[in-house]
């Protein structure tokens, strides 16, 4: 049988369904959107104190009219979806992502920008992701 891949991370899944690198129990279902990872990876690095961070509402202002997402023409476009400060002051971007889905041009330049400036920036799927980009997890973990 050919193993299914998690719905939020994109790794393969064991056979109960829960994802065996996020450890997302529902991990077939596509319920969870990239609004929902985001704030539990917000929740998790305020709560762990390993970070400050805030969601970035990079969403467009509701023209009622149009009916439609109005662009801030003075925005900066390809912002992070998640924002921080970490304890030794570098600052904390990360673009999330859902299953396959990939950042736009706009949003890996941002990335870039932020890493040659010297914070701490990348994808992230989960919150394994996160402990991986932050240098929490162990050895032993990589190995998984």
């Amino acid at each position: 049988m050919k193993p299914k891949r998690c719905k939020i991370c994109d790794h393969k899944t064991v056979e109960d369904g829960r994802c065996s690198w996020c450890g997302t129990a529902d991990a077939l279902s596509s319920r969870i959107s990239e609004n929902n990872i985001r704030d539990g990876i917000v929740q998790w690095l305020n709560a762990e104190r390993h970070a400050f961070a805030w969601a970035n509402e990079t969403v467009g202002i509701w023209d009622a009219k149009r009916k439609a997402y109005r662009r801030n023409a003075k925005r900066l476009r390809g912002v992070s979806d998640i924002l921080g400060v970490l304890p030794d002051g570098r600052l904390l971007a990360l673009e999330v992502k859902k299953g396959r889905n990939v950042m736009t041009e706009e949003q890996e330049h941002f990335l870039m920008s932020v890493r040659q400036s010297g914070g701490v920036a990348d994808d992230v799927r989960c919150i394994r992701d996160v402990e991986g980009l932050l240098g929490l997890r162990g050895k032993q973990d990589d190995i998984l």
